[in-house]
C-alpha cells in the first residue's frame, strides 16, 4: 500500500481545505475567521497582532 501526502499544493490544491480547517479551529476557540488568499500557517497566525492564536495553537498541538 502506498500513501501520497501533499501538503504544499503540488499534486492537489489543498489551500482552501487547509484554511477552512484553521478557521474552524479558530471559531471553536471564540476567534473570528481569517480571510486571506494566502495559505494559513502556524507562523502566519503568530504574526497577526489582532488575533490571539494561543488557544488555537494549543488545540493544534493536542490533536496535531
Amino acid at each position: 500500500m502506498v500513501y501520497v501526502v501533499d501538503l504544499d499544493d503540488t499534486l492537489v490544491l489543498t489551500k482552501n481545505l487547509n484554511n477552512d480547517a484553521y478557521n474552524f479551529a479558530l471559531e471553536q476557540n471564540g476567534q473570528s475567521r481569517i480571510k486571506t488568499k494566502k495559505r494559513l500557517t502556524r507562523e502566519a497566525l503568530g504574526e497577526m497582532p489582532s488575533k490571539n492564536p494561543k488557544p488555537f495553537l494549543k488545540m493544534e498541538k493536542e490533536f496535531g
